[in-house]
């Protein structure tokens, strides 16, 4: 992720969501083909660009979205906003809790600050459709936190597992407050 866009590969899959319906049972959480995500990827890795149309699964797509933000170097809420995103998840009165993510969303840098906007402007609409898609901000938080943050010592020991419940609830908050917390 260079400079402040949106990489291709998440304004890509995200469009090819929206158009396709975000009211599909399980979006996000149920797995598509392995061997249809790893064509999505090796598509974009190949020419930063697929052709998602000619994929029939969408669960397809969200695996190749998925895929790409768990491959990526640096979480999207970075080492540096990690702690802060987790007191902030802590914080048992809204203002103080939506005060302290946005203290931690303050140092991302610009081309995780767009990309954590873009995506969770997306799973904004995904949970306003819960009703149909069975995908609330809790679930999705289930499916996504794991992805878009690690501890800085990913040892994966215990302590990381005691963290789980806090990196959901940090990622519950930016998915439910989105409209509130990033500058749009």
């Amino acid at each position: 992720m260079h400079g402040t866009k949106v990489p291709v590969v998440v304004s890509s899959c995200i469009e090819e969501v929206e158009k396709r319906g975000l009211g599909l049972e399980g979006l996000y959480r149920v797995s598509g083909m392995t061997s249809e995500v790893l064509k999505i990827k090796k598509e974009f890795d190949r020419d930063a660009s697929a052709d998602l149309q000619a994929y029939v699964d969408p669960h397809a797509i969200t695996g190749a979205l998925k895929l790409y933000l768990r491959e990526l170097p640096v979480p999207l809420i970075t080492f540096d906003a990690y702690d802060m995103a987790l007191i902030a998840a802590g914080c048992r009165r809204q203002d103080e809790r939506l005060e302290t993510m946005s203290k931690a969303l303050s140092r991302l840098p610009p081309a995780h600050y767009n990309t954590l906007r873009h995506l969770l402007r997306h799973l904004y609409k995904v949970q306003m459709m819960k009703s149909a898609n069975r995908m609330d901000a809790k679930n999705l938080s289930v499916v996504f936190a794991p992805t878009l943050m690690r501890s800085p010592d990913n040892t994966g020991d215990l302590s990381a597992v005691q963290k789980l419940p806090h990196q959901r609830k940090a990622v519950e908050v930016l998915i439910t407050h989105c409209h509130k917390l990033f500058q749009y």
